[in-house]
Parts: structure tokens; sequence; C-alpha cells
């Protein structure tokens, strides 16, 4: 094709991609204003469904209020209304002009149409939407009519059930069964979830009389608080048959007298879920799969709104952002230390929901994901070894103590890691990491070079913390590569003895265990960031990530502590909350900072949690470019948080 065709192509589908743009944007507002009409929907049936609410009771009072008498003017004018109608219709019988009449002694009826010889000119008794009829075909009598309207009386006058393709069970309710004659086999241990988020219990179990093949498929659980009886459509096809709704009604067949033929493709696709129900994708579909769909701002923000733990939806959803919180640890580690005692106090965390919903992301491998051990599972036959005085090693234990001492070492074990990939908005590239053997603590201290004089003060700033936590260091064990004014300072200033490592043997220095520790945690969490989210600010996200990596760690002096709790005592974390590092927020204004048609809230990312304020959080503004101390924010984050509508 020549140039011209191809800039008209180009230009095509730039305009087909708008219309799908535009149709897709349209097509997910009418879904959230249908969900949100639903919810207002069932939100009034319950409210209309609670006698002690006080609006009822005051309507419910109006309405038995009697009426006051009517006054004579009114009175009056009723009268003579009447007597005029009266008098009309007298003129129309007198004069022969009546009006329309039903023959009832006919027992026939006709549809009239402009194209039938017998309807006069200028009528027409047809709807627009009714079907066009063969003015041949022969009409139904009227005795046929009244025997079917008699028979669809008679039949919703008896006890019936709603063919229900979402319950997974024959549910009845009592009045039904003993309408019907039910048998009651036995007490019912049935427990139901409403959609008013109640739980209805069973009373009894019964059988229906359907002809099913095996008899699970006639079991139904009855309830007295249920408005209609429900039967189950899956619960049928389960047992072989087949289902089949049309607008007239609904018949149910053996699945081998059935043959569908189709001559068109499907328009929906559903699947069926663990619990038998049956789900429809509510976007459009191809080739018999769900589309893959891009949600627009407007539902990204619907989806991902949460305030805190407590506001999540179920417990589920709450470990899910507790492990992002946590900065996505590995199931081995965090269980651990939950056996070990180091989040008493948190929300929700315990051994048991821990292990029942530990979450599978994708940023726990982009961290900690490590080359598979040796020997491990290993085919080698190993010979089995025996003991010569066996029969005496058999024996019972009874109050056996054991002890074990630990002493002290007051050593600490300092490390640089390699450049970061980018300078951070302070300057920063490099990390000091420090670990201090007796409390298994790692600290973190950002660099903006290696040279002597930043490297100087990144080790004051970690020698102050340690000793404001009251660790007082001999002995600093540090790599071989280190000036001699870094030397001095250690030893004149800090009265240390100094070790250093031998060339090349960096496995001595138990700060590169700290770093590769660090850096799978770190790496984790930088994976789990908004995908907007600057990577410039890496280095404000190092206190967190700190805190965090401590309290998944275990004390060497205090096995039964953590190693921030070592030193800094219990975590509470109703008193710092945390959240998942670098995802979006909306952190709020205060009504005298904004002004009177201003927006409530700015966008940002979530920096941390402020270690000297109450419930505060450090977010960055993203207008601004600056961090801001925030008491009230709302959490948005890319994959965890969904409540439901």
């Amino acid at each position: 094709p020549t140039t011209r065709e191809r800039r008209e192509l180009k230009r095509l589908k730039r305009i087909d991609r708008k219309v799908r743009k535009k149709n897709l944007s349209r097509q997910e507002e009418e879904f959230w204003d249908r969900a949100i009409e639903r919810a207002e929907d069932e939100r009034t049936g319950i409210a209309k469904g609670d006698k002690e609410c006080p609006f009822r009771r005051q309507a419910e009072a109006g309405h038995q209020r009697a009426s006051p008498p009517s006054s004579l003017r009114a009175t009056t004018k009723e009268i003579s209304f009447r007597t005029a109608t009266i008098m009309r219709n007298l003129i129309k019988r007198a004069s022969g002009k009546r009006g329309v009449r039903f023959d009832l002694k006919r027992n026939e009826h006709r549809d009239y149409r402009p194209a039938d010889p017998a309807c006069p000119d200028g009528q027409a008794a047809a709807s627009e939407d009714a079907a066009p009829q063969d003015p041949m075909l022969p009409r139904r009598p009227l005795k046929s009519i009244l025997a079917d309207a008699v028979a669809v009386a008679d039949l919703l006058d008896r006890p019936t059930a709603l063919g229900d393709s979402g319950a997974d069970g024959h549910y009845l309710t009592e009045q039904d069964r003993s309408d019907a004659e039910l048998p009651v086999l036995g007490d019912s241990t049935k427990q139901v979830s409403v959609a008013n988020g109640g739980v209805s219990k069973g009373n009894h179990v019964t059988e229906l009389p359907i002809p099913t093949k095996s008899l699970k498929a006639r079991l139904a659980d009855t309830f007295s608080d249920f408005k209609h009886s429900l039967i189950s459509i899956g619960k049928l096809a389960d047992d072989g048959n087949v289902s089949v709704f049309s607008k007239d009604g609904l018949t149910v067949h053996r699945e081998e007298d059935v043959l569908i033929t189709c001559k068109g493709k499907p328009i929906l696709i559903g699947v069926r879920d663990d619990r038998g129900r049956y789900r429809i994708p509510l976007v459009p579909q191809t080739r018999g799969r769900v589309a893959p769909r891009h949600p627009n701002r407007q539902a990204r923000t619907k989806l991902y709104e949460a305030n805190s733990v407590y506001d999540l939806p179920s417990t589920e959803e709450a470990v899910k952002w507790l492990h992002a919180c946590l900065g996505y640890p590995v199931k081995s580690t965090w269980l651990s230390a939950i056996k070990n005692g180091h989040f008493k106090g948190w929300p929700v965390i315990n051994e048991r929901t821990v292990k029942k919903y530990y979450p599978e992301t994708v940023e726990t491998p982009k961290g900690h994901m490590a080359q598979t051990r040796k020997n491990v599972r290993s085919t080698k036959p190993t010979p089995m070894q025996r003991y010569k005085h066996a029969d005496k090693l058999r024996g019972r234990r009874e109050r056996d103590i054991f002890v074990k001492v630990y002493e002290a070492r007051q050593t600490v074990y300092s490390d640089q890691t390699g450049k970061f990939p980018k300078r951070s908005q302070s300057g920063n590239v490099y990390i000091m990491v420090m670990v201090d053997i007796d409390s298994n603590c790692i600290f973190v201290e950002p660099m903006k070079s290696r040279k002597d004089d930043e490297m100087q003060r990144a080790y004051r700033k970690l020698m102050t913390r340690l000793k404001r936590a009251g660790v007082v260091p001999k002995k600093h064990v540090m790599d071989n590569e280190v000036s001699e004014s870094m030397k001095d300072m250690i030893r004149d200033d800090y009265k240390l003895t100094l070790e250093l490592v031998p060339p090349g043997m960096h496995r001595r220095n138990a700060a590169e265990v700290a770093i590769r520790n660090f850096k799978a945690h770190f790496l984790s969490i930088l994976a789990g960031t908004a995908d907007d989210f600057p990577l410039s600010l890496w280095d404000r996200l190092l206190p967190q990530a700190e805190l965090t990596l401590n309290l998944l760690r275990k004390s060497n002096a205090n096995p039964k502590l953590s190693a921030y709790a070592y030193l800094c005592g219990p975590f509470d974390y109703n008193k710092m909350p945390l959240a998942p590092l670098g995802c979006k927020v909306q952190a709020h204004e205060k009504a005298d900072q904004r002004g009177s048609w201003a927006f409530h809230s700015v966008d940002g990312w979530y920096l941390g949690t402020s270690n000297e304020h109450y419930r505060t959080h450090i977010c960055h503004v993203k207008d601004t470019r600056s961090d801001r101390l925030c008491d009230t924010v709302n959490f948005q984050h890319k994959s965890i948080t969904n409540p439901t509508l």
C-alpha cells in the first residue's frame, strides 16, 4: 500500500479504538448504575421489612388515622356530578347512541386488522407489538381461552416452588410442605446465607414428589423464614436432567431424551462454580471465553477502596492486606514468626487463618525465589545405621529439663550493598546494612556515595540508633575494604574492637547474609508498589521495610521474642497501623487548608507509618511532590482490596 493508504488505515484504526473505548466506558457505567440500583433496592427491602423502624411506625399510624368528614360543599358537588352522569346515560339510551358493549353469548373472538374486510375503515384493534397473523387461520374459541386461564389460576393456588439456578439445594417453606402434605424425614442441619447477610437454619428434611433417578435429588430442607420455595436447577442437572427455559415456562427432561441442535453461536457462555451455581460474565465474550478487560479509573477506584484492615469484607481479604503490609513474606517464615508470638495483638492474624488464606502472590517469588538445593528428596539409597546397644536406649522420659546458655557477644557486623539502579530524589544510591548479633536485628541507612564522609555519617546514625535502643557493642566486624579514617573513627570515637574479614572471604561477614535477606524482602516490596509509583522514592520506603523485616526475625538472645520486640518492645498494630508500601492513596485535606469548592482529598502514594505520631501515615503528594503527614487516608491497592457490592 502507498503512504496515503497507510495513513488512512491508521486513521481508521484510531477512530475504531476511540469508538470501542467509548462503548466499553458506557457499558461499565451502565453496569455500575445497575449494581447501585440493585443494592439500593435490597436496602429498601430490608428497611421495609424492619417492623421496629420509627419511620414505618409513624407511617402506619398515619394510615390508621381516621379521615375527617367531608364538608357540605364537597358533598353537594359530588351529588351534582353523579346526577349529571345519570342524566347523560339516560339521554344516550333514549336516543339509541350506545357505547361499546360486549356480547357474552358469542363463543369466539376475532382480531380486526385494516386488511380484514370485516373491519370498518379507520379501525384497527391489533397493537403494534402484536405478531402478524394469517387471516385464514382458525380463531381460538373463547371457551378454550377461559379454560386455560382457569387452569393457570388453579395452578397458582396450589403450593408451588421457584426454579432457581443459583440455589445449591432444594429449599421449601414450612407452610408449603404442610399444604402439600410432604413427609418429615428428620431434622435439618442446613444453614443458608440469605441476601440480607443473615443465616437461616433449616427445620426438617423432606422428600419431593418428583421422578428423579436418585433419592439425593429429591431431598429438600424446609425453612420457616423463607417467603418462597426454591427448586435447585443445578441439583436436577447433577441427577442427569436437562432444564429448558423459554418465555412460556420451564420443562425438565431426562438427559438421554434431549437432543439440542444450535444453528448459530451462543450469545452467552457461563461456568459452574464449586457450590453448584451458574456464573455468567457481565462483559462481552469472544470465542467462548471471557474477554480480557482493563477497568477505567472510576471502576478501579470503586474496586480498590478500603480504609483499614477492619473495613475489608472477609478474613481472606484481611490476610492478603496484612501479607502486603509485611512485605510479602514467605509462608514458612510468616508462620514461624506467628508461632513464636511475634504478632500478638494483631487483628485476624493467627496460625490457622494464615495457613488457610495465605495468598500466592507474584511479589513473593520476585524477591525470595532461590536456586533449588542439592540432595532434596534424593533417590540414592542410604544404608541404615544399627546401634550395638539399641535395647539400652529404650526407656521412658519423665520430667526432662533442657537448659541452654546464650553468651552475649555484643558484636555488630556491617557492609554496603551494590549501587541501586535508580538515584533517589535525595541523591541516595547505596545502603549501609548493620546487623546486631544478640538481637538479630538488621539496620539500614541510605548513602549518597561510598566516600569517607558519607560512610561516616551513615555509620554514626546507625550507632546512635543502637545506643537509643540500649545496645552497647564492644566488637565490630566489617569488610576488608575500609579507609584508615573510618578505622580511626570506630576505634577512637566508639571504643570498639575492630576486626576485618580476610580478603575474598565474604562469608565470614554476617552482614553479607543480612544484605541478602534484606534485598529479598525489599525487592518483594518494590514488586508490590503501584504501577505509577516513582522509583526515585525508594529510600523513603526503607524505615517500614526494616520494621517489617525485624518483625519476622527471631532474636538470638531471647528466641521467644522478635528482633524488633527485643530492642523496641512489642509492636502495637492498633497504635501504628501498617499498609502496603507504595500503594495509591487519597490523602485527606483539612477544611481550613482547602477552598470552599476544592476536593476533599489529593492523590499520592503511601511511604510508611510515622513512629512519632498516633495513627498517622506518611504520604507523598503527587501534585506538590512533597511528603505529608495524614491521619485520614484512603488506600487503593492495585490487586488486594475488593469490597462486595
